[in-house]
């Protein structure tokens, strides 16, 4: 007895092992390359049964390349097709959808990829057969039923079965043949290239790759303006800093567009990073499969929607806290302290290629996800913009609002009262929203502008600046014309001269040892934007403008910080005063000499440092070390 339980035991589990066994047979073959299954057919059909499976086969790679270009759809489902900001478009026939959308995974199955696949291949079909037409003077082909297509997505290549029954005539002979399957193999990886893809976003959305690569990106290099990407600083330097929104946004763009396609994936065929930067920081580990033989690139356009918001901003300007030391010993001190947080959005395409595809024409699989970083931090639990704080300034659409009746805007000289051409004007509402208006340019026998004035803020103000003339801010005029005045300027070379004060005696001028530099800061109220912050020496890169001076053509006064420190920033002296210049010398001049008070022996506690501010307080050492024009 119990050796007969022991032999049904056996024959259990060897029945278990057979259909274990079997099952795993089945599925990789659904899985592997399949294999063509042509149905045997006589001789003299062959040409009917080729003709139909090339179309078939040419059908079939149609369809797996509109699969690649669309994230494998090629249908899209409504919810896509439908809402233009869940998708990427590169024409107007071609929409590439996101794979994650407002917090929803729309990665298309195998299944729903086969399944699209074969009823792309059955619905196009007839027209590729075009009626059997070269086939009409050998055959008569009477169609006896539907068209289905079953396609299959293996890991080498994708098959293609096709039901079309058909009775086929000889017209030369009177037998009759059914010919009933058609069948197409298509190399490519396509299930492995879908399922990397798919490796990809998972680990993006669980580890935020891209996000923080971008911010990465963002914070590299300096944030200086006008070009760079401010984030936290303090900066000693005198005059406020400010960014234009739309510069940030052209320099994040830029930083993107030239840094991510050098990300490369572990597992997969790259080229080794070509420096040390790629290799810690655009280098990903994504997946623990095989994919040597498969690339992945990863691109973004500036043409492509990019939303961006920055706190804290007014209107499109980004703008530092700026602030002096204490007026008495400290106000050679220039602080400016910034703190922007970053919201924004953009779309990447992942693309994966296999060279061997299409018997060595290769193959590419592409799918796109936004991008989304909020407060600098980046997330993945929703997209559109809608979820961050906007500023509440904004110009957006306000410079299109204009009133109906028209305004010629005249811009004239201060000295000689002439018009003058290439004025710049723009109108401005409480120094925050700013609208280019135009160019002044010869109109009849003068020179002026023809414009309308936006409506959403009245009276409001007129900017004009040209390149020879100080930029000018006047109101704007009840009636249709506006005059505004602009004080011409002049560029002067400048050098910076030290004077030794020992033993409360100036000694000869020296000019700057090696190492050390002079900062300038000149400003006036005549005109309150007018701000010059120059250095000496020159820093490398610098511009022939940086090695000038602009100064006004009038009764103009000034105020003048000059500070000198050594290579460690140690203060050696400088000149703290007010000064206008004489108009005859700055006319007939062409360089200007600045003094600087130098402490000897160098102040080094912080009574000799307020003892030298004093000394430049004083009205006398103001007098004799005023700038000369040479």
């Amino acid at each position: 007895m119990h050796k007969k339980r022991g032999q049904v035991t056996i024959f259990i589990i060897v029945g278990i092992i057979l259909l274990f066994s079997l099952a795993l047979f089945l599925y990789f073959r659904r899985v592997a390359a399949p294999l063509e299954t042509y149905e045997v057919v006589p001789d003299q059909y062959v040409p009917v049964q080729n003709y139909i499976q090339s179309c078939v086969g040419k059908l079939s790679r149609q369809g797996i390349i509109l699969l690649g270009l669309q994230g494998g759809y090629l249908d899209l489902p409504e919810r896509i097709s439908t809402n233009p900001d869940s998708y990427l478009s590169s024409s107007p026939q071609l929409k590439l959808p996101y794979w994650y959308y407002q917090g929803e995974s729309r990665i298309p199955t195998i299944q729903e990829m086969q399944n699209d696949l074969g009823n792309y291949v059955s619905k196009n079909l007839v027209s590729c057969l075009q009626d059997f037409e070269p086939l009409k003077q050998q055959f008569a082909i009477h169609p006896q039923g539907g068209i289905t297509s079953r396609a299959t997505i293996g890991k080498d290549a994708v098959l293609v079965q096709t039901t079309y029954p058909l009775d086929v005539n000889v017209i030369t002979a009177s037998e009759t043949a059914r010919l009933t399957t058609f069948a197409a193999r298509v190399p490519v990886s396509l299930r492995r290239m879908h399922e990397l893809a798919a490796d990809i976003l998972h680990a993006e959305n669980k580890a935020l790759y891209f996000e923080n690569i971008t911010i990465d990106l963002m914070a590299l290099g300096p944030g200086d303006p006008p070009h760079g990407i401010p984030f936290s600083d303090m900066v000693f330097q005198c005059g406020k800093l400010s960014w234009q929104k739309q510069d940030v946004a052209e320099s994040i763009k830029n930083r993107l567009f030239y840094n991510l396609p050098r990300i490369t994936f572990a597992n997969t065929r790259f080229d080794p990073p070509a420096d040390l930067y790629a290799a810690n920081n655009l280098h990903l580990d994504v997946t623990e499969e095989d994919y040597s033989d498969l690339d992945v690139g990863v691109y973004y356009s500036k043409d492509w929607n990019f939303l961006l918001n920055v706190r804290p901003s007014k209107g499109n300007v980004l703008s530092a806290e700026y602030g002096k030391g204490n007026a008495q010993y400290l106000s050679y001190l220039c602080i400016n302290l910034y703190h922007f947080t970053y919201d924004l959005e953009y779309p990447i395409r992942v693309t994966i290629r296999d060279e061997e595809a299409f018997d060595g024409d290769g193959y590419d699989f592409s799918f796109a996800t936004p991008v989304m970083v909020n407060h600098n931090q980046g997330y993945r639990d929703a997209t559109g913009f809608s979820v961050f704080d906007t500023p509440e300034e904004s110009d957006a659409g306000y410079c299109e609002q204009r009133g109906t009746e028209e305004t010629v805007i005249y811009a004239k000289d201060a000295i000689t009262f002439d018009d003058l051409r290439d004025i710049n004007v723009t109108f401005s509402c409480v120094g925050t929203f700013k609208c280019p208006l135009g160019v002044t340019k010869p109109d009849g026998q003068v020179y002026r502008l023809r414009t309308t004035l936006p409506s959403f803020c009245e009276p409001g103000s007129i900017e004009a600046e040209g390149p020879n003339h100080i930029k000018t801010i006047g109101p704007v005029s009840n009636g249709l014309s506006t005059s505004i005045t602009l004080t011409p300027k002049k560029q002067v070379g400048f050098e910076v001269m030290k004077r030794p004060l020992i033993n409360d005696l100036l000694t000869v001028p020296q000019p700057l040892a090696e190492g050390e530099h002079a900062f300038i800061y000149l400003t006036t109220e005549a005109f309150p934007e007018f701000v010059q912050y120059k250095q000496v020496p020159l820093g490398d890169g610098s511009s022939p403008e940086e090695g000038t001076i602009e100064l006004a053509l009038g009764d103009v006064t000034y105020h003048m910080d000059l500070l000198v420190v050594d290579q460690d920033n140690n203060l050696l002296g400088g000149y703290r005063g007010n000064w206008t210049p004489d108009q005859y010398q700055l006319d007939q001049s062409s360089t200007l000499t600045l003094y600087a008070l130098e402490q000897k022996p160098r102040p080094v506690s912080e009574e000799a440092q307020a003892l030298l501010f004093m000394q430049l307080e004083n009205a006398t050492m103001q007098e004799k070390l005023k700038p000369v024009f040479r």
